[in-house]
């Protein structure tokens, strides 16, 4: 469990390596934006993370976490989650169980969850629920998943996208994932 003062931990949002088991609501009002974990065993089936995020950094397992953000969560303390609420970009993470509802802001490019040259990653029974507000040149994406390779697995999963109608971008590279703006799931060059 984390302690009252959860700076205990790791001193900061980059948690140290160990297991975690998270209970109650956290509130990105009361805690940093984000949570980075790395080497981790994380329960959190008894746990709400609001208007919050997660960073996976390699060798995580994450099980039961529920989030819910209601405006765009910038990532000012590690600067590598550009708009995502779930952002994985290391290697062997499986995410389980997992409820995550976002609608975030107008006028940022945000994503549900993003891997990100994420090899070996399971997504798994998993709920994610996107609402996209813009009408501008932004990236609006319930799951992008980009370069990942090995062995990967998504399964038993519902991805729901509520998106608007926008014009594709030809001048992103055409054919490419980067041309559309607003997605359900994306994926480029990898193994899924």
């Amino acid at each position: 469990d984390l302690p009252q003062s959860y700076w205990e931990y790791g001193l900061d949002n980059n948690l140290m390596p160990g297991n975690y088991k998270f209970e109650g609501v956290f509130d990105g009002d009361e805690f940093p934006s984000y949570f980075m974990f790395q080497d981790s065993v994380v329960d959190a089936s008894e746990a709400t993370f609001v208007n919050m995020g997660i960073i996976l950094n390699g060798n995580v397992q994450i099980s039961g976490l529920t989030m819910t953000a209601s405006k765009y969560i910038d990532d000012q303390e590690f600067g590598m989650a550009n708009g995502a609420l779930v952002y994985v970009y290391a290697d062997d993470n499986v995410l389980d169980g997992l409820n995550v509802q976002y609608a975030p802001d107008e006028g940022y490019d945000a994503y549900g969850i993003v891997f990100d040259q994420a090899n070996n990653f399971q997504l798994l029974n998993s709920v994610i629920e996107f609402t996209g507000p813009n009408y501008g040149d932004y990236y609006e994406y319930a799951m992008k998943i980009d370069h990942c390779q090995g062995t990967n697995i998504v399964r038993g999963n519902k991805i729901t996208a509520n998106l608007p109608i926008l014009a594709v971008d030809y001048s992103a590279g055409n054919p490419g994932l980067d041309t559309d703006r607003v997605l359900n799931t994306g994926i480029r060059d990898s193994s899924v």
